[in-house]
């Protein structure tokens, strides 16, 4: 061929080629466009991070928090998110001057949820817009005007618009839990919030403020199915009171009467179960519907049901997904460390609890201390648990875990010293016999042991479904080749037994 032919023909062949790369350049850019900015990757993860409330009414900012908390549950009812940011993770962004970027870094987050609310008479204005966490341009933004008493009803149409925004994939059902929602007093929902934030702290007065507000809120709405899936759950907490407990059964009945499927109801249905029937395989069956119409949300609890049915490994698994939703709350930390620990991980749970140590407070820092010396006793290692204790000046006369550690090291005398005061508690039901029975275990008496372990079994004691646990610490080792052992666990229960784990165990019966 002549050699100008030859060179056009190249030269057509790489423009060609260029055009078709361009256009190719070009579909790729559409499709980022269409996605809109930083998304050319599927959304998975959001964070909402707590409205401002512009009504100029501070009484009002319990409402804005309590928005923020829904919301937040409407968005772990949602399959297609592997994170959503729990509310004590977010909560603590709230008047923040962060930016979007580093609040999503720091959340480990691809989507910011953030907005206002202003309350006007009882109207209601919620803003909403949602922020690209990488370039911190908006992706879209709308105004939800309503009633109060049509809050939840709100704040479902929010999360349905706000995951369309974002192409996140909802099932039916989703959609149909989104959508249906019964109004709610105003007042209600007030005293609900404020059972919340009582029942987030470890007081006993506290708590018994939080039952009193959970009933307040039934006494002014009747249909409020939260208030009776949270009274029920307060009523059902290790009580040996049968009324006690037949009321967390009618509460917990009543709230999935009132909305079936309402994860919390389930979760609730599912303690009052075990605390009043000793139902493991009852109780189990809500725990699963709980975690399947709520799989971002780690409950009130799941981890600890895991544990004391024999299945601690399921408990950790929780536990580390609670972690890595939220990495600056200690409690989740330490809540890990017990799950490792009843798994029979405690190198683990050690290392857990030290994370606590070189990331929070003084306070965080002495529970931390003092489950690591617990550590070092589950490893057969109590004289080591009595040499942290002397040097971080942990107190080891709160029985009844330290009994333990003088029990391991074979101190009896040391482990029984208040066994006289919690005998003659028991009389006044201030009490329970499970752990005077487990206080005898510490010390090698097995005959006392089992006496008084029988006896919490005949009162229903709340506190002898924790025998698992304590078994797991290796609180029971005394007491695990008792053929009475087997007799015992047997009118209790357990699905499985986590003392089977244990050394002993396992020598003793050659497994």
């Amino acid at each position: 061929a002549h050699p100008l032919r030859r060179w056009m023909s190249h030269h057509k062949r790489q423009l060609a080629t260029g055009i078709m790369a361009a256009v190719g350049i070009a579909v790729v850019a559409l499709a980022v466009w269409q996605l809109g900015p930083g998304r050319a990757q599927a959304i998975d993860s959001i964070a909402v991070l707590p409205l401002e409330n512009l009504s100029g009414d501070e009484t009002q900012e319990r409402f804005a928090d309590g928005v923020t908390s829904e919301l937040i549950s409407n968005f772990a009812r949602m399959g297609a998110l592997k994170k959503v940011s729990p509310r004590r993770a977010v909560i603590r962004y709230k008047g923040s001057d962060k930016s979007a970027r580093e609040i999503a870094d720091e959340l480990d987050v691809r989507v910011l949820l953030s907005g206002t609310l202003q309350i006007q008479g009882d109207r209601v204005r919620i803003y909403i817009e949602l922020i690209d966490g990488d370039s911190e341009e908006q992706i879209w933004s709308h105004t939800f005007p309503g009633r109060m008493s049509d809050i939840r009803t709100l704040q479902g149409e929010i999360a349905r618009a706000s995951a369309a925004e974002i192409e996140l994939s909802l099932t039916p059902e989703e959609q149909e839990i989104l959508t249906v929602k019964r109004p709610v007093k105003p007042e209600a929902w007030e005293a609900y919030l404020m059972g919340i934030e009582l029942d987030g702290i470890w007081s006993g007065e506290r708590r018994r403020g939080a039952k009193e507000e959970f009933e307040r809120a039934i006494a002014i709405d009747s249909t409020f199915a939260p208030a009776y899936a949270r009274l029920s759950y307060s009523h059902s907490r290790v009580s040996a009171d049968s009324s006690e407990l037949e009321k967390a059964y009618t509460l917990a009945t009543k709230a999935l009467e009132l909305d079936p499927t309402s994860p919390l109801a389930h979760e609730a249905m599912g303690w009052a179960l075990l605390f009043r029937d000793w139902d493991w395989e009852g109780a189990e069956r809500e725990i699963v519907e709980a975690r399947r119409l709520a799989p971002g949300d780690a409950g009130i609890g799941m981890e600890m049901f895991y544990s004391l049915s024999g299945r601690p490994d399921v408990g950790v698994d929780i536990a580390q997904r609670s972690v890595d939703l939220d990495p600056l709350d200690w409690v989740l930390h330490a809540s890990l460390g017990y799950q490792l620990m009843m798994a029979q991980r405690p190198d683990e749970s050690i290392a857990a609890h030290k994370k606590i140590l070189t990331r929070f407070g003084e306070d965080e820092q002495y529970w931390a201390w003092e489950w690591i010396a617990y550590g070092y006793t589950q490893k057969g290692l109590p004289d080591s648990a009595f040499a942290i204790a002397r040097r971080e000046s942990l107190w080891t006369g709160r029985w009844h875990m330290w009994n333990w550690v003088y029990g391991a090291a074979a101190m009896p005398d040391s482990a029984l010293r208040h066994v006289d005061k919690i005998e003659a508690a028991y009389q006044s039901r201030d009490s329970r016999a499970a752990i005077i029975g487990i206080t005898y275990g510490y010390a090698g008496r097995r005959d006392e042991a089992f006496e008084w372990l029988n006896r919490a079994v005949d009162d229903h004691d709340g506190w002898a479904l924790f025998l698992n646990n304590f078994s797991a610490l290796g609180a029971c080792d005394s007491l695990i080749t008792d053929p009475r052992w087997e007799e015992l666990t047997e009118r209790i229960g357990f699905p499985e037994g986590n003392w089977k784990r244990r050394p002993i165990w396992k020598e003793w019966t050659g497994q």
